[in-house]
């Protein structure tokens, strides 16, 4: 849901499992709130100074970015927050879950895929790749053998184009085990 700030202030952060909070931006009066592809929002916002909001549609948002450069840029930003915090969690998964650290890195490029207008479902051959495992902290045939747990888990499949993911929400279910 989007949100424009009507009145007042609010400080949108980051806090993390640690208790650190980061500071993303101060939204005042005109600024607009609320970005992301995911259920649930990864950053949160605690109001400055006595504050009123409004909800803005998706229709209405979506003109707003259109017509302003500064907030399709602020958008984008709150997107790769997202992929960020998804990669980030993938990798300080603990290292004897390395299915879990796959499948979030696949929820997470399902998420980059909607960004970038393509099939979230579709995930190109390219996370086979030697790459893909390094940044997972695995060798390529623990990433094959983790791949084929999750294909036998009914989450993902092959097509000729790559990887399909069958059920997204079990993937993220599945990642966030512990």
């Amino acid at each position: 849901m989007f949100y424009r700030v009507e009145r007042g202030a609010l400080c949108h952060y980051i806090r993390w499992a640690d208790g650190r909070h980061d500071v993303i931006e101060f939204a005042f009066p005109g600024d607009i709130i609320g970005f992301g592809h995911m259920d649930t929002h990864i950053s949160t916002a605690q109001a400055a100074a006595r504050t009123i909001v409004s909800h803005i549609d998706p229709a209405e948002f979506e003109q707003l970015m259109a017509d302003d450069a500064q907030l399709a840029g602020r958008y984008a930003s709150a997107v790769d927050r997202e992929f960020e915090f998804m990669r980030l969690r993938a990798v300080q998964s603990t290292q004897d879950a390395p299915a879990r650290r796959v499948a979030s890195f696949l929820a997470a490029l399902s998420y980059m895929g909607v960004r970038e207008g393509r099939d979230a479902n579709l995930i190109p051959d390219e996370v086979s790749s030697g790459a893909v495992a390094d940044q997972l902290g695995m060798n390529i045939a623990s990433l094959a053998r983790v791949l084929s747990d999750l294909k036998t888990r009914g989450m993902i499949s092959e097509s000729p184009q790559g990887l399909r993911i069958l059920d997204l929400d079990a993937l993220e279910q599945f990642a966030d085990a512990r």
